[in-house]
């Protein structure tokens, strides 16, 4: 499960420049249209579980671990800086 937040997570932090970038430059093609539809995704999955990631419940009763961005692997200096939805 790590794994798989942690590669949505870089597919994201990708996407979320190339929308800036692409939209600066007045491109319109497929990667637009996907970048799009998966920032789109993920911030009506956000909205809906109101502000959880809806992979962090899932992550922690498979995992047994409670945290912010504990089924991220990522450095924790850069973990904390993520916002969590929850209470630390």
């Amino acid at each position: 499960m790590r794994t798989v937040h942690t590669l949505i997570f870089i597919g994201e932090l990708r996407a979320i420049p190339w929308l800036v970038v692409t939209g600066l430059a007045g491109m319109r093609d497929r990667t637009v249209a996907l970048a799009a539809a998966a920032v789109g995704a993920e911030t009506a999955a956000f909205v809906i579980t109101r502000g959880v990631c809806p992979l962090t419940p899932l992550s922690e009763r498979l995992d047994g671990r409670v945290g912010s961005v504990s089924d991220i692997s990522l450095p924790d200096r850069v973990a904390r800086t993520i916002p969590s939805g929850r209470p630390h």
